[in-house]
This record gives structure tokens, sequence and C-alpha cells, in this order.
């Protein structure tokens, strides 16, 4: 099922009835379409409750009151990103089916576990009598109060039999644990800061683009190229130098790059949309010749379309070619697909094998370590002897003791400074 891209956290905030809290959760829950709260401790939960809460865009929700001194769960949405048709409450759980605007519909279960051994079967039993009545998908999400393995207990006051139910309850409903990362990789799961609860929320987004920024490469056809040694010039002299010469190399670098990525896509562009463009209009000359003549200018553009074809045809099997980095291949032994083969099967580290200065050629470590500290140095500059010195000494400036710099810092000296910020 493709779900458009949405923000749902799930909190088990450990009470509500702290109005200090309310900025905390706002501003925390600003992003999201679908809130999950468990353990409110609120008798009470009203629409001034809620936009008090999480603020105005949560114009719906749906909630348990607390029962005593623990329990309660508020499901609270954008009613402009999402609607619930039918939604169900009851002693441990608050069930309601969402549908989203771009028709995506799905049903989701907030529980709050009960902790009394005695009502944990009838619990798990309720929850199978919830996923056999749902058709389509079933998320739930919340604190069972359960645990799957011992190691999740923090004492060693384990109920094994009550683990086990667990465990066959999970394999019989076939529920995963949202580990998106494997099975979902456009999904995103993560925990964010605990701030006013002991339990860290969870937020799930449903489906997240990850954008990762293009990397520079160079293309070794450039240089023979006409008007590539002329904005590698440019570009290199157009920054002004920097007294630190690693970051003036920096700068420089990374404006040449961007200035020869310009260039490529204005000199050479998208070779493959050139050449279905050009084979395209080749196709409606070659229609139209069934029909009439050609004029001397379709005549001649058609000609030139054919050498551009070539040209490009040969310019797309050079790059795949280079990327390859072999030369034994003679010219038509091989096609621009076994390139792309074999390029996607190459499994090589960078690595130089030679330097070249001029004449000089280099081809050891160290050969080509000098080599390149003297062809930098030559751009850079080198560093000089300072004709002059600053004495200290003489300028008669106070001294301070430094000893106590080394002097570990006392956990009194550290919880006054916190309680003084």
């Amino acid at each position: 099922m493709e779900i458009a891209n949405h923000n749902i956290i799930v909190w088990n905030v450990r009470g509500l009835n702290i109005a200090a809290r309310g900025a905390a959760m706002r501003s925390l829950v600003d992003d999201a379409s679908v809130v999950c709260l468990l353990e409110s401790k609120l008798e009470r939960v009203d629409q001034r409750v809620i936009h008090s809460l999480l603020g105005l865009k949560f114009g719906a929700f749906v909630a348990l009151p607390t029962h005593g001194t623990a329990g309660g769960i508020i499901v609270a949405w954008d009613s402009t990103v999402a609607m619930v048709p039918a939604f169900r409450i009851d002693q441990f759980y608050v069930m309601v089916e969402m549908v989203f605007g771009e028709g995506n519909q799905w049903t989701l279960t907030a529980v709050y576990g009960p902790t009394d051994d005695t009502l944990k079967p009838l619990f798990l039993d309720e929850l199978r009598a919830i996923r056999a009545a749902c058709a389509g998908p079933w998320a739930v999400a919340g604190d069972f109060n359960l645990i799957v393995e011992a190691a999740d207990k923090s004492n060693n006051m384990i109920n094994r039999r009550m683990m086990g139910s667990f465990r066959c309850f999970l394999n019989d409903m076939e529920l995963k644990e949202a580990y998106w990362d494997t099975g979902h990789p456009g999904h995103l799961l993560q925990a964010l800061s605990s701030s006013i609860s002991d339990h860290c929320p969870l937020l799930m987004s449903t489906n997240v683009s990850f954008h990762r920024k293009s990397r520079f490469h160079f293309q070794s056809y450039w240089p023979s190229l006409p008007g590539f040694h002329d904005v590698v010039a440019g570009s290199w002299n157009s920054l002004p130098p920097k007294a630190n010469p690693f970051v003036d190399l920096f700068l420089r670098l990374k404006a040449t790059a961007k200035a020869l990525t310009r260039w490529n896509q204005a000199k050479v562009g998208n070779i493959k949309e050139q050449m279905l463009l050009a084979n395209e209009l080749i196709l409606c000359f070659d229609q139209a010749m069934d029909s009439r003549p050609l004029s001397s200018g379709e005549t001649w553009l058609r000609k030139q379309l054919k050498k551009k074809v070539l040209g490009l045809a040969s310019l797309q099997r050079t790059i795949a070619r280079q990327k390859l980095r072999i030369s034994w291949p003679k010219a038509g032994e091989a096609s621009e697909a076994f390139f792309k083969i074999f390029a996607s099967q190459r499994r090589r580290k960078n690595h130089i094998f030679r330097l070249k200065s001029g004449a000089a050629e280099a081809t050891s470590r160290a050969g080509m370590c000098e080599m390149a500290g003297d062809y930098y140095a030559g751009l850079l500059g080198r560093p000089v002897l300072r004709q002059h010195t600053l004495r200290l000494a003489a300028l008669e400036l106070p001294a301070v003791d430094t000893a106590t710099l080394e002097t570990p810092l006392s956990e009194t000296l550290i919880w006054n400074t916190v309680k003084d910020m």
C-alpha cells in the first residue's frame, strides 16, 4: 500500500495534569498529523483541553478518560489531513479507522494494557477480536505492559507464562515491530527526547524522501572539449587569496567544480534526451518524404541531425568507457552495454599510480608526495621565516596560576552550576 508522508507520534506521557507540560507538548507535535497519548491521567477531555495541549490544528480527537490514578488514552488528528469515519473505545484501547485524503485507509489501535496480570489474557483476546474485524491494514501502538524478552524487564519479577502468551499473540496476529530501515526504506521510525516524561515518544514518518546531494564527477573527456581550460582558469582565479592555504584550496576547488558542472550542462547536456529528440525529428522528416520532397533547409537539418546522433552515440560510449577505466578493447569489439555491465561489477578503490608535472614523472609514493607538495606550494606559496618575534615576558603581564585548570570538577560544583542556570 502506498502511503503519503504523514508523521505519527506515540507517547506515554505519564500524566498531562500539569499545565507547564502543554507548551512542551505543542512544540513536539507541531509537524505531526496523528498523535497518540497514553496514560494521560485526565478524567475529563474536551476540545479546550486538546487545543491547550496540542494546538488548534488538532480539531478532532477520541479519548478514553482515566479511571483512578492511572490510564487514559487520547488519539487526536489533523482534520484537514485525515478523517475518522468510525471509532471504538473500550477499557484498554481506542480504535480509529483512519482515512487520508489520498484514499489510504487503515485501522489504528492505541492501547494501554492493564497492569493486573489477571486482566491481561482478556486484553489480548480483545485485540484478537479487533484484528478479526479489520479487513485492511492494522497498526497497534502504545504500552502493552507486557514484555517479549526477559531483557526488557528492569527487575527479576518476570511472569514467564504471560511473556509466552504475548509471544503467541504476536505470532498469531502476524504483528511485527516497526523496524522500517530494511523492509520499508522510505519510512522512518525514531525516538525523540523524553523531555516531560520518563518515556521517549516514537515518531513514525510513513513516506520520507531522502534527497542526497549529487556528488561532483570529473569526466575524462572534458579536457578535449573546447572551452574547458578557459572555464577552469576563470573559476580558479575568480576568488581572492585567503590567509589560510587550506581554506583557499577548498574554496577554489569548490568554485571550479560548480563552474564545470554548469559548463557541462550547457555544453553537453542530457545525451539521452538529445538523442531522443534528434531521432524524433529525423522520423518526422522520413514520414514527410513519403508524401513530398523535402526542402533544401529540411534536407540540411536532417543531415545535421544524423551527424548529431552519431556524435552523441560516440560520446555516450566514451563516457561509459572512461567510467570503466579499461582500454584493452579495440574499436568495435565492445558495445556500450558491455562497458556498463563491466563498470557495475567493478569494486576497485581509487588509487593514483603516477603523477606527471611537466617533463618529470613520479611513480613511487614518496616521489608523488614530493611532486604534489611542490605543485601546490607553487600555487599557494610556501611559509617564510619570520623576521620579528614577540617576547611576551618583556610585557611584564601578571602571572596567572593555571594549575587549577587541571583539577577535576567536583560533583557538588557541577550540581550547583546546573541549578544556577
